[in-house]
């Protein structure tokens, strides 16, 4: 409804303008008498008090579009599920739960609806992706010179084996991690949707290439700048009166490296230098990138750090483990889960996969 009433203004507003077609224009407005009343925000609006709803929309307690009208992301999951069994052993795992489930226990019916739409969604991942596979082919088959059809061959290969089955090289990891960032974002048009401890849950694939003598360096560099190219394909379009509090198209991917493992020992490896490579390179506002430093810190990953803030696009943020571990272990989290943290969105630390971030904790006015 919000986009409906800014049709004429969204192009030419002073914060975070979009372009809409009238043939667009015209689609959504064929579409949208279908949807009054079965949005998400109806949902919500009919769980709510009236006078929170009042207060929620018109009186500024909060900015309206970016709650009401859209996901709010905030999450950092379990990438290294995927890319380990894909999935189809995520569906795998889940038919056992269900197949397991007892039609006399209490929870039954939830649990029963819940697993099948993990599955039901895990077969649409799986459906996206082929798609991508077959334009692929499509694609090659009307390039122009044999290095760019050999390119669109393997990335049609890839996309038929990830995100369906575990990757196994570290070009399938990096295609595998895309999916699931886009396709979260498809789900939800949230924000925030943080890579979280990328050179971890990555390095095994890149280190497993390099061993066997599968990858330069080279071309795991360039496999990264793609990906920080393509996060910066991740848009969503908020109303006027949150992009003026979020002006800048931002998106708020926390992407972080470093730190120290579960066992207290520094984290930093091969693949934590070329992500902030790949920031030196593309110089685009995503990933929102970090650095986890601490007394274990190798200098030259802090030099390297420190070279990318020279060059002034106000990346990498700092992030010190000496003062975080301890605070997240004063509010009930694990010594081992502590030290996996990662950063969420725009400085929340959290444990990847278990929590959401704590966002917007500053939007409370005190008074």
């Amino acid at each position: 409804e919000w986009l409906e009433a800014e049709f004429d203004t969204v192009e030419t507003r002073a914060a975070d303008p979009f372009f809409i077609s009238e043939k667009t224009k015209a689609e959504l407005r064929a579409v949208y008498p279908y949807w009054k009343g079965k949005t998400c925000s109806d949902l919500a609006k009919s769980n709510m008090d009236p006078l929170a709803y009042d207060c929620f929309t018109k009186h500024g307690m909060y900015t309206p579009g970016n709650y009401f009208y859209n996901g709010i992301g905030h999450v950092n999951v379990n990438y290294a599920e995927v890319l380990k069994i894909g999935y189809r052993g995520i569906i795998e795992k889940t038919q056992k739960e269900l197949d397991g489930l007892q039609v006399y226990c209490p929870e039954y019916v939830r649990r029963h609806n819940f697993l099948t739409a993990v599955i039901e969604s895990c077969e649409a991942a799986i459906a996206y992706s082929k798609r991508y596979a077959a334009l692929a082919r499509v694609e090659a088959q009307k390039a122009r010179s044999e290095t760019r059809r050999a390119e669109l061959l393997l990335i049609a290969k890839n996309c038929d084996r990830v995100p369906e089955y575990g990757a196994s090289s570290f070009y399938e990891a990096c295609q595998s991690f895309w999916f699931v960032q886009l396709l979260l974002q498809i789900e939800s048009s949230g924000h925030s949707i943080s890579p979280g401890r990328f050179d971890q849950y990555m390095y095994p694939y890149y280190k497993a290439d390099r061993d066997a003598g599968k990858i330069t360096i080279e071309q795991a560099q360039e496999y990264l700048d793609c990906i920080w190219v393509k996060l910066n394909d991740i848009n969503k379009v908020r109303d006027a009166a949150s992009a003026d509090g979020f002006a800048g198209y931002g998106m708020f991917q926390n992407l972080i490296v470093g730190g120290q493992n579960v066992y207290g020992m520094d984290a930093t490896n091969e693949l934590s230098y070329l992500c902030i490579e790949a920031a030196m390179h593309v110089r685009l506002p995503q990933p929102s990138f970090s650095v986890r430093v601490w007394n274990g810190s190798p200098q030259d990953l802090l030099v390297k750090a420190a070279a990318l803030t020279r060059i002034g696009t106000g990346l990498p943020a700092y992030y010190n483990d000496e003062i975080i571990i301890p605070a997240m272990m004063a509010r009930g989290v694990s010594l081992e889960d502590a030290r996996d943290y990662c950063i969420i969105g725009c400085v929340e630390p959290q444990k990847g996969g278990k929590t959401d971030g704590w966002h917007d904790a500053a939007f409370f006015n005190m008074c």
